[in-house]
């Protein structure tokens, strides 16, 4: 009977003491609810508007809303700084000596006091965000039984999604707040811990990071720090960080849901593991506080010694970074003011003021180890790092040279072939004096100007981005340079994929889509397909001459199916070995595009393809010919050897004292320039020599998928290249001299 009404007392005291917090922080409640409430449902309310005014095709000046705009973007900071005032107040007895004592007193355990307090005063800081998002949404369906709000319905899960994500961040930052309040025993060392945890975590792993990438220097990017969970699901700030990628990798990949699926599910139960970790610690911190602690500037020591450690990590590591000879004394001289500072703050004066001498020397001579380490183990050997083919779901392969945008396959091909790139990069470069190259006779110092293109030869290099997605939800990024025969089977396997065949598909019908009186300006994202008129393409021939082709937006979806189609059923050695006809916006279209070619000559679309008529197409003043026969692909052979600081570097100022590799074949799907200079000088194309320039024209091409090119030329302001096969070879020599 006794066990049984002290169980519950227990419970209506921790009841209680939940009730009167609450009822304490009603004036926090109402202050955030009113901050809420200027938030996304003034956004919301400026939504309907501009909308309305669209549909009745009434004008409207979008100034007159940046006001409103503005109150609601302070105010929701406001709302989002009530993580750190909430807190304050709930457990200002931690820090207010006439508080602690009341409160200490009380028949409440310190694990009720402790949850009473913390869920009280989470509640004050979520239900509001909750009401806000609620009345958003009551808005959003009134408003939208009234006025055509499609678009922005068809997005309502994107805007849940992330929603959700802002509430786990607001939970983070609470619990983050909470637990620097359980170290402190004053006010100011209190705000202090709040601030310092907040920007301490993500800025001891950013600069980690960098660290490791400026050591290791082959491969590895900064950027690779804004898509690490460590640093999304570990701070508020990362959580920030999180919401911007996730919103603009979901913007610029529409076929990106299975990896962005994965990557939200990990980022949520991950920062949920990393919050209820925080609040644990929070708890056995706060328990094993006393009553007489209060006042204190530091309850735990270790604790204040650990923020002002990594501030002197990150001085060091920043002035470090800028290769000063004076870096490091400058570093000494910044964090030890700083440092010193702190320690009167803390020690209330100069209280055996000679251990913070001790402490710091010690700190700095620490971070300079760990400085030194990474730096001694190449970034701790993060540069030699490839992930294995099984743990990687998805790959991201950004090579704008060849491909015309940024495409995320799932095709294990496809992640195989990235994979075993990246390991013969690494193994080029870590293993360097095992390869035997060829080297050119190219020397940069006989010329003056653009390097890329002089006379024969040619510097071969591409900078490709891979970021490899993993079934944890973790990416990993590796930027390298390459010369372009290394990507041939890479490319080849990525642009006979059947997603990629999706991709463009998709991609070129949606481009191609235009509504009445727009037939030359597109709005790709604001184009419903039920409201298009027609479909609209640019087609360029072999000599990069262009016409328009104009379809309904059934023939337009036609069209692309087709493209589809034939894109799905080509073969790499399609690609090497079929003719090239012509190039749909970015889309080449070779003899293996049956389906495609059905449908051109099924709504007569004329293209020149034969040589004579593409000449013929050529305006008279621009009717010229330019050839480089043999041409030599070079690569500095420096980006492949082991020195540091020639790792990856997207400029030309490198040294090149170690040579130009002289390179078998190489790579091109497009009719684009790699730079100026040709062995002959301009010839212009008359009925003398008009013969030999078809003959040549009749035998090359925009595409070469890793064979060795016998001569380059440029007809107008097309390049082309022709590979080595039987007979070419004989008619280049031909031509040659008829020119």
């Amino acid at each position: 009977m006794t066990a049984a009404t002290t169980s519950a007392n227990k419970k209506s005291y921790f009841s209680a003491r939940f009730m009167s917090k609450l009822s304490d922080d009603m004036k926090l409640f109402i202050s955030n609810l009113f901050f809420q409430l200027l938030c996304l449902p003034v956004i919301v309310a400026i939504l309907i508007r501009v909308y309305y005014y669209e549909n009745h095709n009434l004008y409207y000046n979008d100034s007159e809303y940046t006001p409103f705009i503005i109150i609601a973007v302070i105010s929701f900071c406001l709302s989002i700084a009530m993580g750190i005032v909430i807190p304050m107040m709930n457990f200002r007895y931690l820090y207010n000596k006439s508080l602690v004592d009341m409160n200490y007193s009380l028949p409440l355990t310190h694990r009720q006091r402790f949850l009473a307090d913390f869920f009280s005063g989470l509640s004050v800081y979520i239900i509001p965000a909750l009401i806000g998002a609620a009345v958003a949404g009551i808005e959003l369906l009134i408003g939208s039984a009234f006025i055509d709000m499609s678009e922005v319905l068809r997005s309502v899960p994107d805007f849940i999604r992330m929603g959700t994500v802002v509430i786990m961040g607001m939970i983070l930052l609470y619990a983050v707040s909470v637990f620097a309040i359980s170290f402190a025993g004053s006010t100011f060392e209190a705000l202090f811990s709040i601030a310092a945890v907040n920007i301490m975590i993500p800025s001891f792993i950013s600069v980690t990071w960098i660290n490791i990438v400026k050591a290791a220097n082959y491969g590895l990017t900064d950027e690779s720090i804004v898509k690490n969970f460590t640093f999304f699901t570990t701070s508020p700030i990362g959580v920030f960080g999180y919401f911007i990628h996730s919103a603009s990798v979901s913007s610029f990949n529409r076929y990106s849901s299975a990896f962005t699926d994965s990557m939200y599910t990990n980022f949520m139960l991950r920062t949920l593991l990393f919050t209820a970790a925080v609040v644990f610690i929070t708890y056995l911190l706060y328990r094993h506080r006393k009553a007489e602690d209060v006042s204190k500037p530091y309850v735990y020591k270790a604790f204040y010694y650990a923020i002002m450690s990594v501030a002197v990590y990150c001085i060091f590591s920043l002035l470090n970074m800028t290769k000063l000879s004076s870096g490091i004394l400058a570093a000494f001289i910044i964090s030890g003011i700083l440092w010193f500072v702190m320690e009167v703050i803390r020690r209330r004066g100069f209280k055996r003021f000679w251990t913070a001498a001790v402490s710091f020397g010690v700190t700095s001579a620490a971070v300079l180890c760990v400085i030194k380490a990474i730096d001694a183990t190449h970034g701790l050997g993060r540069a030699k790092a490839t992930p294995s083919a099984s743990s990687v779901t998805d790959v991201e392969i950004e090579l704008f040279s060849f491909i015309d945008s940024k495409n995320v396959f799932h095709d294990k091909q496809i992640i195989n072939d990235a994979i075993e790139l990246n390991k013969e990069l690494v193994d080029r470069h870590f293993r360097y004096d095992e390869y035997e190259y060829e080297l050119s006779d190219y020397d940069p110092d006989m010329y003056t100007g653009n390097r890329t293109h002089k006379g024969k030869y040619i510097l071969d290099e591409t900078d490709i981005t891979i970021t490899y997605y993993t079934g944890s939800g973790s990416a990993m990024i590796r930027t390298y340079l390459v010369p372009s025969e290394m990507l041939t089977k890479l490319v080849s396997d990525i642009i006979t994929s059947e997603e990629y065949a999706d991709q463009t598909a998709d991609e070129l019908y949606r481009r191609s889509l235009r509504k009445a009186n727009d037939e030359y300006y597109a709005y790709y994202d604001e184009i419903d397909e039920n409201e298009a008129k027609y479909c609209s393409f640019n087609i360029n021939d072999k000599v990069n001459i262009g016409k328009l082709a104009v379809f309904t937006a059934a023939e337009g979806k036609e069209l692309t199916e087709a493209i589809r189609r034939d894109i799905i059923d080509m073969t790499p050695e399609d690609l090497r070995n079929s003719e090239y006809y012509c190039e749909l916006e970015n889309q080449i279209i070779t003899s293996a595009f049956k389906n495609t070619i059905d449908f051109f000559e099924k709504h007569d679309v004329k293209y020149k393809k034969n040589s004579e008529e593409l000449i013929d197409e050529i305006d008279y003043s621009e009717r010229t010919i330019i050839i480089n026969s043999d041409p030599e692909y070079i690569f500095p052979k420096v980006l492949f050897e082991n020195n540091k600081g020639y790792g990856y570097i997207r400029s030309y100022e490198y040294d090149t004292s170690s040579g130009f590799i002289k390179l078998t074949t190489t790579l091109s799907t497009g009719a684009y320039s790699r730079g100026g200079g040709y062995e002959s000088g301009t010839v212009g194309i008359d009925s003398s020599n008009k013969k030999a320039a078809e003959q040549l024209l009749e035998i090359a091409s925009p595409v070469v998928a890793g064979e060795k090119v016998i001569a380059e030329i440029q007809i107008s302001n097309a390049y082309l290249y022709i590979p080595d096969r039987p007979g070419y070879r004989d008619i280049v020599e031909s031509a040659k001299a008829a020119l």
